[in-house]
């Protein structure tokens, strides 16, 4: 199975292409631009880039979330629009959603820690704005990101930073536990406490996780962290309305 990948949660996204036997290719999306912009001629170059023919495409993978509302409506919006046209020359392509967080975790268990052989639990977390993060817990064992919670939490960011050093999983065992994400600045006390961010592009892991996962039988959707501020004061005042 050959899969594209895309990935634009943050403010860097990135696309790769994993060949069903071989390494995988991904690049950064250039900083300089919107992804609204810069995607899909990202998409064209890498391509191009490593030879690859549309037709070689079987399934497309994208980050759906968390992450951040206008990133997350490009990168998705345009899966369902690729997935959909390259469908329409005859042959069908199969359409898959990925977490962001677990994308995260699965970087980091490429590179266990030497002091954690037998594993350790990573507390994956992204800006959600408003002094809040979006978190989700995994058990990181040589290869794999096993996910301890059924999905993300939106806490404060003081509450993700102080979590415990260790967590005890389902089945009885301690581990410790580490924080994967973007460190707050001049925070010496907890900088030990993150693990380095992977330095492949990250829409290499969604690649990977969704060379496993099942298609999607229908258009996918963005998970976004919380409703977007326009749907908050809609709630708001559909709320005064009934009381």
């Amino acid at each position: 199975m050959n899969i594209l990948a895309i990935e634009t949660t943050g403010v860097t996204g990135s696309i790769a292409f994993l060949p069903e036997s071989g390494s995988p290719l991904g690049r950064c999306l250039p900083q300089d631009q919107r992804s609204a912009e810069s995607l899909l001629p990202a998409i064209e170059h890498l391509l191009a880039e490593g030879q690859i023919d549309r037709g070689a495409i079987d399934r497309i993978a994208v980050a759906v979330g968390p992450g951040s509302f206008t990133g997350l409506r490009v990168g998705v919006t345009c899966a369902n629009i690729l997935a959909w046209g390259l469908s329409c020359s005859g042959k069908k392509v199969d359409l898959v959603g990925v977490d962001t967080l677990q994308a995260m975790a699965l970087g980091a268990a490429q590179r266990p820690l030497p002091n954690a052989p037998e594993g350790f639990v990573v507390s994956a977390g992204l800006d959600a704005q408003r002094r809040e993060v979006t978190a989700r817990e995994f058990l990181i064992t040589p290869g794999a990101a096993i996910p301890l919670e059924p999905g993300f939490r939106l806490i404060g960011t003081e509450q993700w930073l102080c979590a415990p050093k260790e967590r005890q999983v389902p089945d009885g065992r301690l581990f410790p536990l580490f924080l994967l994400g973007k460190a707050p600045a001049r925070r010496p006390e907890i900088d030990g406490r993150f693990l380095p961010l992977p330095q492949v592009p990250l829409a290499v892991m969604v690649a990977k996780l969704g060379r496993d996962l099942p298609p999607s039988p229908r258009a996918l959707r963005p998970v976004y962290s919380r409703l977007s501020a326009a749907e908050e004061k809609l709630a708001q005042k559909s709320a005064r309305a009934e009381s």
